[in-house]
């Protein structure tokens, strides 16, 4: 496995088609959602096996804090720490980039997968393109976290 932060147009373009395919073919999200303002400035992370991209993720900044949002890992790949390689990219990024707190919202069934990696749920359950999500945070520095 290869993990890139996306620094080209085709590594951007493998990123969306991740996405493109658990989000949109896999999860009936409409393909508007899928794609948005914040994809030309935020930071992507795309992974590949022998050049065919199988997971992406990004962040963008909001609140001095790193939103991580659009994970998506190809379902022949889950349960195989590709997730994991996917966020510890982004946290290391965001890391580098000075910010002390990531924030997401986590689809309500991968709430485990996030707590694994040492997030805390800070919401109740709200509905995002009819799915069940919730907030969540991470401390990645010892610094004070800001307040959602």
């Amino acid at each position: 496995m290869k993990v890139c932060v996306v620094t080209n147009t085709q590594q951007l373009q493998d990123a969306l088609s991740v996405r493109h395919r658990v989000f949109v073919e896999e999860q009936n999200i409409s393909s508007e959602f899928d794609k948005d303002e914040y994809d030309g400035s935020a930071t992507h992370v795309v992974i590949y096996d022998k050049e065919v991209p199988v997971a992406t993720g990004r962040y963008r900044v909001v609140k001095d804090m790193a939103k991580i949002e659009r994970i998506a890992v190809l379902s022949s790949y889950r349960g195989n720490g590709v997730g994991k390689m996917v966020m510890a990219e982004l946290e290391q990024a965001a890391k580098k980039r000075g910010l002390a707190c990531v924030i997401l919202d986590a689809q309500a069934h991968a709430e485990n997968f996030y707590e694994k990696l040492g997030y805390q749920s800070v919401s109740g359950i709200f509905m995002k393109q009819s799915i069940p999500h919730l907030e969540m945070k991470k401390r990645l520095t010892k610094e004070k976290v800001p307040q959602i």
